[in-house]
């Protein structure tokens, strides 16, 4: 356990051996959060260990027109459930849709 001392603007040093221990080093980004009255300090996760994560989403065999297409019509379809969703709660009210 350590002891550190904050800073007026609300700073304070993570001891060597605790760094070291996380892997933190100078450009090392970490997450801040508060668990109950304790405040927790972990790394925060390298987005390119997330490279493949996102591979059974992919759109394989499609052009990139086709791929737009798609995203088209999502949109198009979100925009349609936002409207309907408006209107269910303004229990039939004129509801504008801007794109």
């Amino acid at each position: 356990m350590y002891t550190v001392s904050i800073t007026s603007q609300g700073q304070m040093s993570i001891p060597m051996p605790l760094r070291r221990m996380l892997g933190l080093d100078i450009k090392t980004k970490a997450l801040v959060f508060a668990e109950g009255k304790r405040l927790v300090i972990e790394p925060a996760p390298n987005l390119l260990d997330l490279t493949g994560s996102l591979k059974s989403y992919a759109f394989k065999g499609k052009t990139a027109d086709e791929i737009m297409k798609l995203e088209k019509k999502g949109l198009g379809e979100a925009k349609l459930e936002r409207a309907r969703n408006k209107m269910r709660r303004s229990k039939g009210g004129i509801i504008v849709v801007k794109p």
